[in-house]
Parts: C-alpha cells; sequence; structure tokens
C-alpha cells in the first residue's frame, strides 16, 4: 500500500516481531505489484484473517483515507488495540459509505449515532451535496470506533486527551510514530551525492515539503514562504514531493508568484526516493490546518535525519521542543512567518546546525523505532491479560481517601494476574502513573519500581495501591472533584469558615480551584509558569472555552492546544495589551531564584525579578485585564529557591506596578484541612512547618485600571 502508516507498520513488524509472534494483514496489492513482506512477519489477506482463531492480540492501524476501509471494518467486527494514526476518521468514513459506494444510509447512521439531530442533519446535506471538507475536521466521527476498542494507542498528548474525552474508560497508551530509518540501498548515501543525483546544485539552499499536497497542507502559505526566501536567495530550491491533489491549484500558485523552474514537483516517490530527496534538503515544512489530528511520519523521519523543520504551532506539532522544530502561528500571515524563518535558517547555518542537531537527539531518545517496538509489545501484553472492560472513577470522592476505590479493583486485578517482562517494566510503570496520576513518573521512581518488580520485591497490584493511597492520588481526587462542582455550580471557589478542606495536602488544593473559577469569560488568557503545572491545572487551563489560550515559561513543555512559548518572565514576548487574563499560580516567588532544581540554569538573579515579572504581567494586560497570583505566604523567608512573602514585602511588591487589588484571598492549613484566614495573623507561619508544602497561601485578584 502506498501510505505513510504502510511504511511504517513495515518497519516497525521485525522489531515487534523479535519479542512476539506476529501476522500482518494486508490487501491483495493490485495486478503486477509485489507484496512487500516485512523481515520474519507472514501476510495474510483480510479474508483469512477473519477465518483465523483469535490472537492474544489484534492491533489495527487505522488511518484517515479509504486505503482503511478493511481496518475499520475488522476493528468493528473483532475489536481490539485500535491505533489511532489520525484523531479525525470522517475522510474514510465518508469516502468508504456514501462517496464510493453510495450507500447514504450507513452514513447517516454514523453520523446519528455520534451526534444525535446534528448529524442527521450533516448526512442529509451531504446527501444534497450542500457540504464541504471543513465539517469533517469539526466532526471527526472517531467516537464510536474508540469506544468499541478494548485499548487506544495514540502518538501524541494532544490525541490521547481528545480520545480520553471520546471513550471514556478505554485505556489509552501514547506511543511516538517512530523515526524509521533508510533503506540499506540509501542508507550511506550522502548530501553530496544526493543532490548530484537530483541535479540540484551542491550550494543551493533547498527546502523539501513531503506527503500529498492537499489544502490542509497549506501548500499557498509554503509556496508564498517560499517566495519570500526566493527573493532574497537566487539559488533557493522547493522540492514539493509527493502526489499533487490539489487539482491544479499547485501549479496557479508556482505561477502566480513566478517561480517556475524554483518549484520542483516530484509527485509520489517510494521510501528509497523519498530518503534521497530528504538528504538533499536544508529544511523541511509540514504545515497542516485544518488538522486530522495526525501525527506527521514525515516529520518524524526529519527528525531522525537531523533536518532542521518548520511545522504549525497546533496540535501534535506544538508538543515537538522548541529546540528541536521552528513554529508558524495558524492566525497569522502563515506566508509571511514561513518566509521569515526559512530567510533566517538560510542566513544562519548555526541556527540550522543547533535545530537539526535538538532534532537528532530528540528522535534518538523519542522516536527510536526499537523502543517503540518494545512499547507495543507491552501494552498488547497487559491488555490481553487485563479484564474486557475496566471501569474508573469518574466522579471522585472529596476528602483523603485511605483505601483505593472498589472500582478500581479490575484494574488491580489485572494488573497481579499475571507477570510482565522485564523489558516491558519501565512501560507500565510509566502507563501506571500516567492513567492513575495524569503524570509520567520521574526518572527516580521509575528506576525504583523497575527495580523492585523485576527483583521480586513488590508485584503490581501493590504498586497501583501505593498510588492511589498516596497524598498525590488524595490531592488529584479533591482538586477534580471541586473542579468538576464548580463546573455544576459556577462562580468563585471559597472554603467555609469551618476549613475542614483537604487536610494533610499541599496548596495547590486551594490555588488551582480558586484560579479556575475566576476565569470569568476572558477571551484572551495567559499562563506565567505553565511548564511544571500540575496536569490537572493544564487540563482545566486548556478546557476553558476561550478564544486564545497561551503559556508562557522558561522551560518548554508540551501541553495539548497551549500555545506555548519560552522566554524569561521577566521580559515578556508579547505586544502591550494582548491578553485579558493573566494567570501566575506559585510561579512568582522562583523569579530570579536558583531554579536548577528544574533543570533552569538560564534564569539569572535579578534584583526585584518579582516586581519586573509583575510589571511584564500589567503591561501586557489589556486595559480593565485582570491578572490571578499565588504565593506562599507568613513569615519572610528566602528558601534560595523561592522566597515566602510576608504583609510588608507583598505590599512592596503591590506598590512597584499599577495593578490594583480586587480580591486577596489567604487561606492557611490545620490539622483539619484548609481554611480561611486574616493574612495579618499569618505573620509567624513558617514555610513547611509540619506540612507537606506551603503552610499559608495568598491569592490575589488584580485589576488593570482603564486608563
Amino acid at each position: 500500500m502506498a501510505t505513510g502508516i504502510a511504511d511504517y507498520s513495515f518497519e516497525l513488524l521485525p522489531l515487534v516481531a523479535s519479542s512476539a509472534d506476529v501476522v500482518a494483514v494486508c490487501p491483495r496489492p493490485r495486478r503486477f505489484r509485489p507484496v512487500r513482506t516485512p523481515l520474519g512477519v507472514p501476510v495474510v489477506t483480510p479474508d483469512r484473517f477473519a477465518k483465523q482463531d483469535g490472537a492474544d492480540a489484534n492491533v489495527y492501524h487505522l488511518g484517515n483515507n479509504p486505503y482503511h476501509e478493511f481496518v475499520y471494518r475488522a476493528a468493528m467486527a473483532e475489536p481490539g488495540i485500535t491505533v489511532f494514526h489520525d484523531f479525525v476518521m470522517h475522510h474514510l468514513l465518508a469516502a468508504v459509505t456514501i462517496e464510493q459506494h453510495r450507500d447514504a444510509p450507513q452514513y447517516r447512521r454514523i453520523l446519528e449515532s455520534e451526534y444525535g439531530a446534528v448529524g442527521t442533519r450533516i448526512a442529509g446535506l451531504r446527501e444534497r451535496r450542500v457540504a464541504t471538507e471543513f465539517e469533517k475536521f469539526v466532526f471527526p466521527l472517531s467516537g464510536h470506533v474508540a469506544r468499541a476498542s478494548r485499548a487506544i494507542v495514540v502518538h501524541s498528548e494532544d490525541a490521547r486527551a481528545r480520545m480520553a474525552e471520546l471513550a471514556p474508560g478505554v485505556p489509552i497508551a501514547i506511543i511516538p510514530a517512530h523515526g524509521g530509518s533508510p533503506p540499506a540501498s540509501v542508507a550511506g548515501l550522502t548530501r553530496a551525492a544526493a543532490r548530484a543525483a537530483l541535479g540540484l546544485a551542491p550550494d543551493a539552499f533547498v527546502v523539501g515539503h513531503f506527503g500529498f499536497i492537499t489544502r490542509p497542507k497549506q501548500p499557498a502559505a509554503v509556496v508564498g514562504g517560499f517566495a519570500r526566501l526566493a527573493a532574497a536567495h537566487p539559488d533557493a530550491v522547493l522540492m514539493m514531493v509527493g502526489a499533487d491533489h490539489t487539482g491544479g491549484g499547485l501549479d496557479r500558485l508556482i505561477a502566480q508568484h513566478r517561480l517556475e523552474g524554483r518549484v520542483r514537483v516530484a509527485g509520489f516517490v517510494g521510501l528509497p526516493e523519498f530518503y534521497r530527496y530528504l538528504r538533499a534538503c536544508d529544511v523541511m515544512v509540514s504545515l497542516r490546518y485544518p488538522s486530522a489530528g495526525e501525527t506527521s511520519a514525515v516529520v518524524a523521519r526529519a527528525l531522525a535525519e537531523g533536518r532542521a523543520t518548520i511545522v504549525n504551532n497546533l496540535q501534535a506539532f506544538a508538543e515537538l521542543p522548541d529546540d528541536v522544530a521552528l513554529k508558524v502561528e495558524i492566525d497569522e500571515d502563515q506566508a509571511a512567518s514561513l518566509g521569515e524563518h526559512l530567510v533566517r535558517l538560510a542566513g544562519e547555518p548555526a541556527l540550522r546546525a543547533r535545530l537539526g542537531a535538538g532534532a537528532k537527539r530528540y528522535a534518538t531518545e523519542v522516536l527510536d523505532p526499537a523502543r517503540c517496538a518494545e512499547q507495543y509489545v507491552a501494552f498488547a501484553a497487559a491488555v490481553a491479560r487485563s479484564p474486557r472492560t475496566v471501569t474508573m472513577v469518574r466522579e471522585p470522592a472529596r476528602g483523603p481517601a485511605t483505601q483505593p476505590p472498589e472500582s478500581l479493583a479490575p484494574l488491580l486485578a489485572s494488573l497481579e494476574a499475571g507477570p510482565m517482562t522485564h523489558a516491558g517494566s519501565a512501560v507500565h510503570v510509566d502507563l501506571l502513573y500516567r492513567l492513575l496520576l495524569r503524570r509520567e513518573p520521574g526518572e527516580e521512581a521509575l528506576r525504583s519500581a523497575t527495580r523492585a518488580l523485576a527483583a521480586g520485591e513488590t508485584t503490581w497490584a501493590e504498586l497501583a495501591r501505593w498510588i492511589v493511597t498516596s497524598r498525590e492520588y488524595r490531592e488529584l481526587e479533591l482538586i477534580e472533584g471541586t473542579l468538576a462542582r464548580l463546573r455544576r455550580e459556577p462562580g468563585p471557589f471559597r472554603i467555609g469558615e469551618d476549613g475542614g478542606f483537604g487536610p494533610d495536602t499541599t496548596e495547590r488544593v486551594v490555588e488551582i480551584p480558586w484560579a479556575i473559577s475566576r476565569w470569568d469569560g476572558a477571551g484572551r488568557v495567559l499562563d506565567l509558569g505553565y511548564a511544571f503545572a500540575p496536569r490537572v491545572y493544564l487540563s482545566a487551563l486548556t478546557a476553558l472555552p476561550a478564544r486564545e489560550v497561551h503559556g508562557v515559561d522558561h522551560e518548554s513543555a508540551p501541553v495539548g492546544s497551549l500555545r506555548r512559548t519560552r522566554a524569561d518572565l521577566r521580559a515578556l514576548p508579547y505586544r502591550d495589551g494582548s491578553f485579558d487574563l493573566a494567570i501566575c499560580i506559585s510561579t512568582i516567588e522562583h523569579i530570579g531564584m536558583d531554579n536548577t532544581r528544574y533543570g533552569i540554569t538560564g534564569d539569572g538573579p535579578g534584583e526585584a525579578a518579582d516586581a519586573a515579572t509583575l510589571h511584564e504581567i500589567e503591561r501586557v494586560l489589556a486595559p480593565g485585564g485582570r491578572a490571578l497570583l499565588t504565593v506562599p505566604f507568613g513569615r519572610r523567608e528566602d528558601h534560595g529557591w523561592f522566597r515566602q512573602y510576608d504583609e510588608a514585602a507583598w505590599s512592596a511588591l503591590l506598590r512597584s506596578s499599577d495593578l490594583r487589588p480586587e480580591a486577596e484571598d489567604a487561606y492557611v492549613l490545620e490539622d483539619r484541612g484548609w481554611r480561611p484566614a486574616d493574612r495579618r495573623t499569618l505573620s509567624g507561619i513558617s514555610y513547611g512547618d509540619g506540612v507537606p508544602a506551603a503552610r499559608a497561601v495568598l491569592c490575589a485578584e488584580l485589576r488593570k485600571p482603564l486608563a
């Protein structure tokens, strides 16, 4: 099959077969075309697969195009582990029902099952040919497949979050789209040899665009951006490598910009030829909007080859670290932005080299094919041993839990049911942490748990019980339960005068609901310090129905739909008046302090660093905009990596800006839990005095004057 997913599977299966018995399923090719057989893996047709005895695990690699009709039908007939290479499946399902087979009733049934009356209307409009391609992105039609699956694999955190909403309770694993490796015939091919074979000048600046050329790939922005580069660099060449599905639109774009001879359209090429083009490139461009929620195999291969890469700052692409790829925002002039990036890369070889090295390092650490194969085998083994249904807690109970919730019993039983391979231990510890605590384990936790499991010092069930009886899990329950209540009963978060809220917890149980509950309809939201924030907060933040949600921090972290920027908070890279709301949870006290424990080495000390940050917050807020700040409060203390504020220090900080307090809520932690407090009574309280973190916290809502 001439698809990226076929290439992905062809490379992956021999690695999977090294530790499991594997049979590949693929339709017969067209006449006179040979079947590509992965090394050591037999290939059968879908008809033969349907007649075979069941395997321990059926893995369905599903993509959003008609080639995958046989995969879709098999996944629905015999549910197993569905690998969603795309989040959107509407293009596939429309093609195999109403478009190719004229099966309008089936198309209508699928839409109705997912979207009710709205789905009926969409189907009716398409039957009357009153439709566009855009609604396929808006209504993905992947929910019924996800809910029917025993388990799900996706390639990004963005896809995981969206799938979790469609199929609550179905186990989901994130396994990266591996970076592949070049075929043996081109493995040793040099850049110079690749260029010579393609007739390219040795010193030309070559930009590559790979994959099907469709409207969502933004060919207008790609050609327009290249035109800006071509004007500055007469030797520049753009290679469009992939089948052209623009219906003549690409040729018109090239003519419009007078780039005949500067843009080469290669059409679809096989994998060896793909690598020949890729190795000839200096830069690879991959823009996608609207996106089908896919993770680009082309981008993964480019990163593995160490190519400087430019992508849209959207969904899975947004999760790439800033030292790996340059990004183009979808809501700006993409051609101009892309052109600026290309001109800069052409003029700064050191930047190209730095991005290329970062890309190669990322591919080695994250996209290694052998590592991905190990994750598939481990996840499939766990699913094969688990019960058919695992019911997770949907409405967390409030307050501390001394025993695991009864609804977790099926999961704990499945983990205890059989030994997991030593090779899979680290993978499963990682999955357990992500599933129960919504975060990855720290390196030491992963190492110690894996060692204890391998030595027989603990079991999977004991590890799971330890997690769900931990303070962190109780905090997560309390925060999620509080946020759920606030969604049902909107209004500012309050704690009653009697207190008793969350005994033996950190200040996060107060700060997160306090801040989220005060969103109050702001259209443009900025979070300062998101990179080290708890996942439960980031999920709530990005779920706000705000027009834009941005995050800025000294470090970068992948967070779904958040528009991320890496910067010093004392010099924010935004225009004056850019935001309606700024949120800064337990962050301003760290600015200018020793943050090496967070892996931050460039955040140097500075006089009045917190005041400089507050001034920047004021600057980027629109007139009338609000800032939500939380800080540890009590006795003035310098802990080296953060400062605790007292009344005098807090008042001095406020005087450094024109922001005016509208609300200042102080809370103190006692044996019974958190309660409201008069902050003037907290001057003797020290940080960590017999409690997990801060004993008192101040939450302030500040407003920028209208004039």
